[in-house]
């Protein structure tokens, strides 16, 4: 989980956004690097209850017993919610100011959009990641996020792609949010 490394702050805890965790395996990866920082939250959300329930119990499994990580909060989000509400309850009911690194995983028409919504929100720090697969094979549904982030007049982000063999040959995309102030 290179992108969620590389949303470490400088020191102190990190919070992690998983959306699209499915049944918790990418979970699991990104607690065992928030875990290295006490005090580290990993919001994990799915729209399928069941597959939540699952990644509920492999993340409880497979982080027992380890130091630093005891913020594991499972959401269940439909692929349809008000994700800008999403976003408004993390902050006034579970103390969320801001997200280090962020997986985007469901589906992906509306990464553009959430993306947004989390800069509106102030969400973002000079330094949060993004993480989102498929992007080679997902190119068309993903054409506005990759225009947001990667495109010409993109100033916000710096992204790089990295291909990948398995399961399939595809490519992820990391990005990293420069803030504002930032000019190229």
């Amino acid at each position: 989980m290179m992108a969620v490394k590389r949303g470490l702050p400088e020191k102190g805890p990190m919070t992690v956004l998983e959306t699209g965790c499915h049944a918790g395996d990418g979970s699991l990866w990104a607690a065992t690097i928030a875990g290295t920082r006490e005090g580290s939250t990993l919001i994990s959300t799915e729209a399928n209850e069941l597959w939540l329930d699952a990644a509920k119990k492999v993340v409880a499994h497979g982080t027992s017993g380890m130091k630093g990580f005891n913020g594991f909060l499972p959401m269940q989000l439909a692929e349809n919610a008000d994700f800008g509400q999403f976003l408004d309850t993390l902050r006034n009911e579970h103390g969320i100011k801001t997200l280090d690194a962020v997986i985007l995983d469901q589906d992906q028409s509306q990464f553009a959009s959430q993306v947004k919504l989390m800069l509106e929100k102030d969400m973002l720090r000079k330094g949060s990641t993004i993480y989102v697969d498929n992007v080679a094979t997902k190119k068309a549904k993903l054409k506005e996020y990759l225009t947001l982030v990667k495109g010409r007049d993109s100033k916000k982000f710096w992204s790089e792609p990295h291909e990948v063999s398995r399961p399939y040959e595809d490519a992820v995309l990391i990005s990293t949010y420069l803030a504002d102030s930032v000019e190229l």
